[in-house]
């Protein structure tokens, strides 16, 4: 939903709009830019736009080690937000941090993310 221009879109919906945005400005990292339960909309925002743009999921992943393997395994998103406070424990945010250390190195082969 786009409060601020009063209407509400789909995944696909966004994902244009976020392409159109991209096309138009340029940006160079989006965060939450779909809701933390649409892994299919992240997906395909992902497929659209993750070669150009930083995609960064903080509330899809919530420094869980679960969600961000399902992530990695959808091909959602590029880039994680990891915040200690976010999980619980310290010993949990190491673990997310682990997880995506690997997935995260191999970022630095995406020309637009060096």
């Amino acid at each position: 939903m786009l409060a601020g221009e009063g209407r509400t879109l789909s995944s696909a919906q966004l994902v244009e709009y976020w392409i159109d945005l991209c096309d138009r400005y340029p940006i160079v990292s989006i965060e939450d830019g779909m809701a933390e339960e649409d892994w299919d909309g992240w997906a395909s925002m992902t497929v659209a736009l993750g070669d150009r743009v930083q995609l960064v999921g903080d509330d899809v992943f919530v420094t869980n080690e679960e969600r961000l393997r399902r992530g990695i395994d959808l091909g959602v998103a590029n880039a994680v937000l990891i915040k200690v406070n976010q999980i619980g424990t310290l010993t949990e945010t190491l673990g997310t941090m682990s997880r995506a250390s690997p997935v995260l190195l191999c970022l630095r082969h995406v020309p637009s993310l060096r």
